[in-house]
């Protein structure tokens, strides 16, 4: 669990929109995971006096730890919360029970980096995250998406997040990217809500991939009352207890790619009859250079 400069820099970017580090909590002690003339680099957007001599005694102060860090963004006691005691967190809890009640409502920002896929009870683990927000307040969750198979018990999909930190929970998302890990340049891309699409945002793609969410706190509603339904099935569900007419797979599953789908019908029909040695060079492109669709995923620069 920790913080990498991709992580910095969107505690950064929030930082730069208006979310309080003041009372600021987060899943488990953090390391920080950077080089100190990187961090002194970022930092200077904070405070242009920032050196990397500073950056090296920050980093010292904290032992790899991230609070001090966390102060340098406006943090007066952060707070950290696990488990164990093993790495000395200050609040003691499994966050597969629902945290106790003089934790609700007692943060300006709740951090995630690098837990819930690591917790079973991945509803209540979330649902305590929302609670511990003060309205105003800010929740912030870098995690992990496609190809971290093994890496914890889950890896999570935009829509889990758009869907939960939605208005009927009180919630509001204010920025989503999505970023692959891999040596080269770093691309951010910011996401759109399946939702605002009608159909699915998917991604196949060859990297570790994350997900960078912020999402801010609008008003103390009950969390979780209506269970949340991935967005494509409810227009469905609506069409058919008003018509009474089944929908057809196509509808479920299709976002409006017709041709994709014909091209992929010529390729079946066509597949039998190329060499192996060439179908096995296809196979390396045949989803094309960029996984990142530009009409779901927006290039951004954080």
């Amino acid at each position: 669990m920790g913080l990498d400069i991709n992580a910095i820099k969107f505690l950064l970017d929030s930082k730069a929109t208006g979310t309080s580090f003041e009372h600021t909590v987060t899943l488990g002690r953090q390391g920080l995971f950077i080089e100190p003339n990187a961090l002194a680099e970022i930092l200077r957007r904070v405070s242009p006096r920032f050196t990397t001599a500073d950056a090296q005694a920050l980093l010292a102060r904290g032992d790899g730890f991230c609070e001090p860090f966390l102060e340098a963004l406006g943090a007066t006691a952060p707070a950290s919360l696990d488990l164990s005691p093993y790495q000395s967190a200050s609040i003691i809890h499994d966050m597969n029970e629902a945290v106790p009640q003089h934790l609700h409502a007692a943060f300006s920002l709740v951090i995630d980096s690098g837990t819930l896929e690591h917790i079973f009870n991945t509803p209540q683990a979330i649902m305590n995250c929302m609670q511990m927000v003060r309205p105003g307040g800010h929740f912030v969750c870098i995690t992990t998406a496609n190809n971290f198979m093994g890496h914890g018990f889950y890896q999570f999909s935009p829509e889990l997040f758009f869907r939960v930190l939605s208005p009927v929970n009180g919630y509001a998302v204010e920025r989503m990217l999505i970023y692959e890990e891999y040596w080269g340049d770093i691309r951010f891309f910011e996401v759109t809500d399946p939702e605002s699409v009608g159909g699915r945002v998917t991604l196949v793609n060859r990297y570790p991939t994350f997900l960078l969410v912020r999402a801010r706190r609008t008003a103390l509603q009950p969390i979780f009352a209506r269970v949340p339904q991935q967005s494509d099935y409810q227009p469905v569900w609506q069409d058919f207890h008003a018509g009474g007419r089944a929908a057809d797979a196509g509808r479920i599953q299709g976002i409006g790619n017709g041709a994709a789908r014909a091209s992929q019908r010529v390729w079946r029909a066509l597949r039998p009859l190329v060499p192996a040695g060439l179908k096995q060079q296809l196979r390396r492109y045949e989803r094309g250079p960029d996984a990142f669709d530009r009409r779901f995923y927006k290039p951004v620069t954080l």
